[in-house]
């Protein structure tokens, strides 16, 4: 279910605020750590005439049938050996056998072909998205191209070194991205092995559609703790903003900053009850957003909160907004998207919002 109209957010509203997950892939790699086999260590040290030669480590083989995801819409090179992890229509992880190394590769849709600084945002959000918690995460390389990026970095995991690669390959309205991941022990063993792999692919954008659209995504929780949404790992979120005395916000921008999803945290000095809590919301969102906004319906959902469907002629922007009392503070939340990208970022807003839940 990816296009949904007005009349329904009701509906989405009440499934997804009992599932947990949500409806999307969500790349995060999570290292396999319980199955990772370490080398056995003897606690007697020989003497050095007893040493063994080290083996020969098995060469790292790169077949040559390609592999295609089901959707058949990419395709490259896989490994000898190596197993499928998980796959689905537009992604696919392989883990080696000894679990010291895998890799995932899929694609998504932008909805249009990204200028270069948009393209960059992308990589910069979804960077931060897949490491931003991870300890002692170090970019070592970046190379920058006019249609893809190739960042090689490192961090810590459970006390042991990983090094990654993450490619980022934009053909038109497509981004392919390839996310390798070995121990640091390994990296120089597999890296050339992985460089075969992401040159080798194989786009076909003819076969991708909008269902596509940003489907890979990241949990979000707004700084009060109250709710989650699921934010496109190509959009960023800002820090908390603190507006006035009052009033704080956080931004959730697509990466050419034609659609946002803004979190208002409102602690009025005045009681707010349910004769007055609109006008209040109204204000925030005309005072912040757009002054000439005008409210084209409104309905109240099942858990509670208030939706206001809105359109604004001058900043050319339209949108939709939900706010609701949490204890003594009101919270707005305001999704807009810029008329020159309505039809993409409409659908993009209505599933970051079909995500949203509840945390109690």
């Amino acid at each position: 279910m990816k296009r949904h109209t007005v009349s329904l957010i009701t509906a989405f509203i009440l499934i997804l605020t009992a599932c947990e997950e949500g409806p999307r892939v969500v790349l995060d790699p999570d290292y396999e750590m319980d199955a990772f086999i370490p080398t056995q260590l003897s606690v007697y040290t020989p003497l050095p005439s007893e040493l063994e030669p080290t083996p020969t480590r098995v060469p790292f083989l790169i077949s040559g049938t390609r592999y295609r995801l089901p959707s058949n819409a990419m395709s490259f090179y896989p490994p000898v050996i190596w197993e499928v992890n998980s796959e689905n229509s537009q992604y696919v992880k392989y883990v080696s056998r000894d679990k010291r190394a895998f890799f995932e590769a899929g694609y998504e849709s932008t909805g249009y072909d990204l200028a270069l600084e948009s393209f960059v945002n992308y990589v910069d959000n979804a960077i931060n998205a897949l490491y931003g918690k991870t300890e002692q995460f170090e970019i070592v390389e970046d190379i920058k191209n006019s249609d893809r990026r190739l960042i090689t970095s490192q961090f810590i995991n459970n006390g042991l070194v990983w090094k990654t690669r993450d490619v980022f390959i934009q053909k038109n309205f497509v981004v392919y991205f390839f996310s390798f991941h070995a121990l640091e022990a390994d990296w120089d063993h597999y890296l050339p092995g992985f460089i075969e792999i992401y040159e080798s692919l194989e786009p076909t954008t003819g076969l991708v559609t909008s269902d596509d659209l940003y489907e890979f995504t990241t949990v979000y929780t707004d700084p009060g703790n109250v709710f989650q949404v699921r934010k496109p790992i190509g959009w960023g979120a800002s820090d908390i903003n603190i507006i006035n005395e009052e009033t704080q916000n956080v931004v959730l921008s697509a990466p050419d900053g034609l659609a946002s999803f803004q979190i208002f945290i409102h602690s009025s000095q005045e009681a707010l009850t349910p004769e007055n809590i609109g006008q209040t919301a109204i204000g925030i969102l005309r005072e912040f957003v757009a002054a000439d906004m005008a409210f084209i319906d409104n309905q109240l959902l099942p858990d509670g909160r208030i939706r206001m469907d809105w359109i604004s002629s001058d900043s050319d922007s339209s949108g939709f907004a939900f706010f609701w009392l949490e204890k003594f503070e009101l919270y707005v939340i305001c999704f807009s998207q810029r008329d020159i990208r309505e039809g993409i970022y409409r659908q993009a807003n209505y599933q970051i919002g079909d995500s949203f839940r509840f945390l109690n």
